[in-house]
């Protein structure tokens, strides 16, 4: 029973293998216009709704490594200023200096643009095998971003029109 649940696991291992190799083929390399492409979608999927402020939250590194690029690239004529708040399970606060060093390492974020952290009195609805892993959601906000996000929405307008009407360029 070992080796054939062993060799499932193998076939599995080279099917992945294969289509991670496929995705590579397909998508090839991302241009500027693809990933200001790609920002709007995000925000448009994760960001805050509300009006007059831009804020994206999130737990995947990759996912707010994005967005920072996203807001740094529609932003290049002027600064901007990042602001995060972590927010953490209370069961992890004694970890919060470790996991605030794990996100100014994944982000490349000063200590001094994460404002206090949010603890969340609640119990976990998911056992975590590593709770080491757990790093909590972070938020975030782009200071005075009013303008910002209006820009933003209409991106996410334009976007919505041309699927609406089906002018995808070919």
């Amino acid at each position: 029973q070992f080796v054939a649940a062993e060799m499932k696991r193998q076939e599995r291992q080279v099917r992945i293998t294969k289509y991670q190799i496929e995705a590579f083929e397909d998508v090839g390399y991302l241009t500027e216009r693809d990933m200001f492409i790609l920002g709007i979608a995000l925000y448009w999927a994760e960001g805050a709704k509300t009006r007059g402020k831009t804020v994206l939250c999130n737990t995947d590194p990759d996912v707010l490594r994005t967005f920072l690029h996203f807001i740094r690239y529609i932003n290049r004529d002027s600064s901007v200023v990042f602001s995060c708040r972590i927010q953490l399970n209370i069961s992890h606060k004694e970890r919060y200096e470790e996991i605030l060093n794990y996100w100014t390492h994944e982000l490349k974020l000063h200590k001094d643009q994460f404002t206090k952290p949010t603890f969340i009195r609640v119990e976990h609805q998911k056992i975590y095998e590593h709770p080491e892993q757990y790093h909590g959601v972070v938020q975030i906000y782009v200071r005075k971003s009013t303008n910002l996000n209006y820009k933003m929405f209409g991106y996410i307008n334009v976007v919505k029109y041309w699927m609406r009407n089906a002018r995808v360029a070919q």
